[in-house]
């Protein structure tokens, strides 16, 4: 079974850079990327997420909110 990961970090370089590492590992797969909070609950509707790898330090709300959020919304969501 593949692993569907979203990204979520405010810098698009570490995007990047994650999104290939992600790749690489051959059992998962990115299928949402963002940089701000709205992106980030409109990725998690969107698109069907297994993990979410969460920047703490993000702009607007912190990466903490984003992630009690989440959870509330998507209690099954793993988030890092």
């Amino acid at each position: 079974m593949t692993t569907r990961v979203m990204i979520a970090d405010d810098h698009p370089m570490v995007r990047q850079g994650v999104a290939q590492l992600v790749r690489e590992a051959g059992d998962m797969e990115v299928v949402a990327e963002a940089a701000e909070y709205a992106g980030i609950m409109r990725g998690l509707r969107e698109a069907e997420v297994d993990v979410l790898l969460l920047d703490v330090d993000m702009p607007g709300k912190s990466g903490i909110e984003i992630a009690k959020l989440a959870h509330r919304e998507f209690p099954r969501l793993a988030i890092l």
